[in-house]
């Protein structure tokens, strides 16, 4: 049980002060703590006292306190009764983390490799048992925190504060859930909305334009969140990609609504993966439309080069891609999720087994 000091500070006059401790559980504080204040105004100035104010002075909880109350709580009580102040404090904290990693973030092995989380926060709890605390275990998130799943916020504000505490243990990389055109239809605006305000929506969806982008884990493996991109292969296989040109003016003809590649479609000439270092943050994905590919391309066993994707977003690539990628780049293999599938590993384009230093747990 978490208890913390909240003084709740009366005035009628300045020179009258009175000041009183509250310690409460850690759920519902603000709530337990303004209506006392109210009370106790109530009965020390009087109901219709004009002339008298009060202000509740919120000491906001420290990240080790929201550590240890989210990985106390049981989901199956209900929503975890954190402060719409203490959410927003670990966003502002988070950004500045964030911040201090490369959009292509670089990692030694070894490394547990999770992939999406959507709100299931109990699952998320019960990998990170199995698998080790993020202060003893290095672990790269493929993305997806959010939407369909009951917990979005809790699963969310956990990984940030983890972020905190633990910034070199932790790399939290970009899905296609962390877009405002995605999120505010799958249910995280609804979660926000409804449990706080429109405000809290926002200051997360500024912390999602701050996350990176992709992860190399020992020069061997090439984490991201959704696939490949025209624009990451080299200059003379560009030929195997379709028109997309033609095919993004058709949509705006349609009205797309709220899809990242309604714009107009010129893959960028990536030479060299730490281009993807050059990218600047808060990274606006309808801005870039490689960045829109690697969030939503999805492989194809039965297809050669580049072909049409079903979400109407980015590409579907075939195994001859994904080898001309990994030489290219000198990897062994791609790590990507996006995808659900009943194997616990989708081997695709012949799997190539990392070397023996590479020690990599994909979950």
């Amino acid at each position: 049980k978490i208890k913390r000091d909240k003084r709740v500070w009366l005035a009628s006059e300045p020179q009258v002060c009175a000041t009183t401790s509250l310690y409460a559980h850690h759920t519902h504080l603000s709530l337990k703590a303004v209506t006392c204040a109210r009370m106790l105004a109530s009965r020390v100035f009087g109901e219709h006292s004009c002339g008298c104010w009060f202000e509740a002075k919120m000491v906001l909880a420290s990240v080790d306190d929201i550590i240890g109350s989210l990985e106390g709580w049981d989901p199956s009580t209900g929503t975890s009764g954190l402060s719409e102040r203490d959410i927003t404090n670990v966003c502002l904290q988070v950004i500045e983390e964030l911040q201090k990693d490369a959009v292509l973030v670089r990692l030694e092995a070894p490394v547990a490799i999770v992939g999406d989380i959507h709100g299931q926060y109990s699952d998320m709890m019960r990998q990170i048992k199995e698998r080790g605390h993020p202060s003893v275990t290095k672990y790269v998130f493929l993305g997806d925190y959010v939407d369909r799943g009951k917990f979005s916020i809790e699963t969310a504000t956990l990984l940030f504060a983890y972020k905190i505490k633990y910034p070199a243990n932790v790399i939290l990389l970009r899905g296609n859930h962390e877009c405002a055109s995605v999120n505010r239809q799958y249910g995280f605006y609804d979660d926000c909305k409804r449990r706080f305000s429109m405000k809290l929506w926002k200051t997360f969806t500024s912390c999602f334009k701050q996350l990176p982008l992709a992860a190399i884990v020992s020069n061997e493996i090439f984490c991201i969140h959704g696939g490949l991109s025209p624009g990451s292969q080299p200059t003379n296989e560009r030929a195997h990609c379709p028109d997309a040109k033609n095919r993004i003016l058709q949509a705006y003809k349609n009205n797309t609504f709220c899809q990242p590649h309604t714009m107009m479609y010129m893959p960028l000439d990536l030479r060299s993966l730490d281009q993807l270092e050059e990218l600047e943050r808060p990274l606006d994905t309808s801005t870039c439309p490689i960045v829109v590919d690697m969030l939503w391309s999805d492989p194809d066993p039965d297809i050669t080069g580049w072909g049409e994707n079903d979400r109407g977003v980015g590409f579907t690539f075939g195994p001859d891609r994904v080898q001309s990628f990994l030489q290219a780049h000198q990897f062994s293999l791609v790590c990507r999720a996006h995808q659900v599938t009943l194997l616990i590993r989708f081997i695709f384009a012949g799997f190539v087994p990392p070397c023996s230093a590479v020690r990599t747990k994909v979950v």
